[in-house]
């Protein structure tokens, strides 16, 4: 990694290359999904954390240091972190905190600043404020998930999905969906900390993306992966996005917004129609308050009431996303669930893990996990499509 490029990347990209234009596949459709990978740690408490690091601080110390520290840390040196919470009341939790805090304060102003203690020193910053001398334990509802997971994996996040919680990375993958392809290949794999949003996990790949595969002009995701910012890209680089589900709050009563020139709008609602017009800072649709007066709509309609007219204003943005939610009705009813089949893909990178735990850590190692089994994954369904020994399948 001294050049900060990724041999396995490299090495992937070349091989699903040359599969890709031997098999003569259609890479202008594509779906991808993404899937949380568990580092190889063990699930630490907030304050079991907090006293393992204590005691591995310990161990590196030198003798000279040690005479000054030890009795700081007397009450944890006999035994194990792990021993030590075992043998602690449930109840004295909170105060423990508190302490540990008057403990790590005083490390911390005399070995904070080295390199060898980056971790103490990290783990202090994400537990501790100190205000006028006064240590205080941050809320433990404050603490967001990229704080330190484990001693022995910096980078793991952790995340809560669906009431599960992971500790570790989110794999991405980007696979073909043509229907005209005899077998679909991996295209494109990423792993990142798992506190990253789908929709900038797509954001950081899709010049990679664009780049691999440039006849790229449809790309199914769930809602998951939508933005402004990938509405902008994937607009400037000619790819539709088909999305099959709609992030967050959907709208009571629809409007479409379909551009006529490079200003102008046509805006329907369920009942009427009208041209946008420009206003300052964004535009506006003016609508027939007689026909609206009779719509049943009426109570829930995102207009506002004039004099005039019913108005309702949008943006450019607020065009291309709504653009994006209808999509999907556009297409022919054989390609509405292709993103549903990544799916299973997705389940092919994790169903020998326990729990979807890898036996590494760190995001490097997790990254050639993620290659290494999407060049296999590859392998094993051009042999299964050409029925090919292993070895000129590989070859």
């Amino acid at each position: 990694m001294l050049t900060g490029e990724n041999l396995f990347e490299a090495v992937f990209d070349r091989l699903t290359r040359a599969q890709v234009e031997t098999l003569k596949l259609k890479t202008s459709i594509q779906h991808t999904d993404s899937v949380m990978l568990a580092s190889t740690i063990r699930d630490y408490s907030r304050l079991h954390l907090l006293i393992e690091v204590l005691l591995r601080l310990h161990r590196v110390l030198t003798d000279t240091d040690n005479v000054a520290v030890t009795e700081l840390l007397t009450p944890y040196l006999p035994q194990s972190s792990s021993t030590y919470l075992y043998r602690l009341d449930r109840a004295a939790i909170p105060d423990e905190l508190t302490t540990l805090g008057r403990i790590y304060h005083p490390l911390y102003q005399q070995y904070g600043d080295t390199e060898i203690f980056a971790m103490f020193a990290r783990v202090y910053a994400e537990h501790f404020t100190v205000t006028d001398e006064t240590v205080t334990v941050i809320a433990g509802t404050d603490l967001p998930g990229t704080i330190l997971q484990s001693p022995d994996d910096p980078e793991a996040t952790d995340r809560k999905k669906r009431g599960n919680s992971s500790k570790g990375f989110v794999l991405n993958a980007v696979e073909t969906a043509h229907p005209d392809n005899p077998v679909h290949l991996l295209v494109d794999v990423t792993v990142a900390p798992n506190t990253t949003d789908d929709s900038v996990v797509l954001n950081e790949r899709l010049e990679a993306l664009i780049q691999k595969t440039p006849d790229l002009d449809e790309l199914h995701t769930d809602g998951g992966y939508s933005s402004a910012d990938n509405d902008t890209v994937l607009t400037t680089a000619g790819i539709a996005q088909i999305q099959t589900a709609v992030r967050g709050h959907t709208r009571d009563v629809a409007f479409t917004m379909i551009p006529t020139d490079d200003t102008t709008y046509q805006v329907s609602c369920p009942v009427q129609t009208a041209m946008s017009q420009p206003t300052s800072t964004r535009l506006k649709a003016c609508f027939d308050l007689t026909i609206c007066a009779r719509c049943a709509h009426a109570p829930r309609c995102l207009t506002q009431e004039g004099k005039a007219c019913r108005t309702f204003y949008f943006t450019p943005e607020d065009a291309i996303r709504q653009a994006r939610y209808r999509r999907i009705a556009t297409l022919p009813v054989e390609r509405r669930s292709l993103r549903s089949n990544v799916e299973a893909t997705i389940r092919e990178f994790v169903n020998r893990l326990d729990r979807h735990k890898v036996s590494v850590r760190g995001l490097f190692k997790t990254a050639l996990f993620a290659f290494s089994r999407a060049m296999a994954m590859n392998f094993g369904r051009i042999f299964r499509y050409q029925g090919l020994p292993a070895r000129e399948c590989c070859g």
